[in-house]
């Protein structure tokens, strides 16, 4: 499950600007012009936005099967009291055996990565 936090993160950037101080003097004014060359800046505010990328993604997993079962170990005993039948008693022990194998399933997963892109907006 993925739920988006919004975050604003203010980055503060240099700014660059001139200083000009003036003084009174005295010039020879003759046909002299002055040609001013300006240049402007944009002034940009910028941060980093994280952006949630989720898709579904295929798995393998196993699920385990078991069966439990009994073996019989079965003997004649021959401390038994023979009769004169020719029959002795048979004794048989229980041993508990258990067999798992795995069955093999394909699920679909919900992966998620964050993206990060570089937002800028324009401040003039």
């Amino acid at each position: 499950v993925c739920s988006l936090v919004e975050a604003i993160h203010y980055e503060t950037l240099e700014e660059t600007y001139q200083v000009q101080r003036c003084f009174t003097g005295k010039d020879r004014v003759c046909d002299t012009t002055y040609k001013v060359d300006t240049t402007t800046k944009d002034d940009y505010q910028c941060c980093d936005v994280e952006t949630p990328n989720c898709y579904m993604e295929e798995k393998t997993i196993n699920d385990v099967t078991c069966t439990n079962t009994v073996e019989f170990n079965c003997r004649r005993d021959k401390s038994a009291k023979n009769d004169g039948d020719g029959q002795s008693d048979v004794v048989c022990d229980r041993v508990p055996k258990q067999d798992c194998y795995n069955i093999p399933r394909k699920i679909q997963v919900e992966v998620c990565k964050t993206d990060i892109h570089r937002y800028c907006e324009k401040f003039s």
